[in-house]
């Protein structure tokens, strides 16, 4: 049987690899091969350990790396862009999905 101290450290990990890899697509799957697990073991023990989903920990980080850009002056778009998403309308609603105000309210 596989020790529950264990999954922390894959929790742990995972977080470290989303935390390195902001910038980049979210892929969870990529993840978890690269902390030796399937996707539904790692979405399974990720929940357990935080609550959410290993997909909403990646966009939480992002959307909080955002708001330090926005707050930098960093454009919306450029913004979008550098946190990996295509369509900024998409990162838009994101954004004030998860902090309450669009993106141009949360620069001013």
């Amino acid at each position: 049987m596989v020790q529950p101290d264990y999954y922390g450290v894959i929790v742990e990990k995972a977080k470290y690899l989303m935390g390195v890899n902001i910038y980049g697509a979210i892929n969870t799957s990529l993840i978890a091969k690269q902390v030796g697990v399937s996707s539904s073991k790692l979405n399974s023990i990720f929940k357990l350990y935080t609550s959410i989903t290993p997909y909403q920990y990646y966009i939480n980080i992002k959307i909080n790396k955002a708001q330090s850009l926005l707050e930098e002056n960093i454009s919306i778009k450029e913004t979008a862009s550098r946190m990996g998403f295509d369509d900024q309308c998409h990162f838009s609603r994101l954004f004030k999905s998860k902090t309450g105000v669009s993106p141009s309210k949360w620069k001013k």
